[in-house]
């Protein structure tokens, strides 16, 4: 799953230095409104690996913001605010991604392991039932509609 202990001064400094040139890069590359939010997304990342998180967080936010319905960016928003201690929000934020994406296990294992941290047994629990048994009701509603067209359609056609 994520790793977020190796940071900051303990990267060698050529490392360092290869990523504070991606960082410079990305930020030449960052356009307006949600198209932005995956290079924002990056940038936060890179930003993270230096154990920079105040940076990192601005980057997410402007990504949650720009794009508040991907659930990649609402994750990976998460586990910058884990590493930055921040455990309740980023409960909230895996809890708003899992419902977004019932399908990432990422994201659940975040979900479950922040509330498990903070001794949120219920929401834990609950956490692990959603991926153990995911319900994507946008999915079920299609698959129903489907199914029922076809049920409709005369035989052989």
């Amino acid at each position: 799953m994520t790793d977020t202990t190796t940071t900051g001064t303990s990267l060698p400094r050529e490392f360092r230095e290869h990523v504070r040139e991606a960082i410079a890069g990305l930020s030449e590359e960052i356009p307006p409104g949600p198209a932005g939010a995956d290079a924002l997304v990056r940038r936060a990342v890179a930003h993270r690996v230096l154990g920079d998180l105040e940076e990192a967080l601005r980057d997410h936010d402007r990504a949650v913001d720009a794009y508040p319905l991907d659930p990649t960016v609402v994750c990976a928003r998460g586990v910058t605010l884990l590493q930055a201690g921040q455990t309740e929000a980023a409960a909230r934020d895996f809890d708003r991604a899992a419902e977004l994406d019932v399908w990432d296990i990422e994201t659940h294992y975040q979900q479950i392991a922040a509330h498990v941290a903070l001794g949120q047994w219920r929401e834990a629990a609950e956490a692990l039932d959603a991926f153990l048994d995911p319900r994507d009701e946008d999915l079920e509603r299609r698959l129903q509609h489907w199914q029922s067209e076809r049920s409709a359609e005369p035989e052989g056609s």
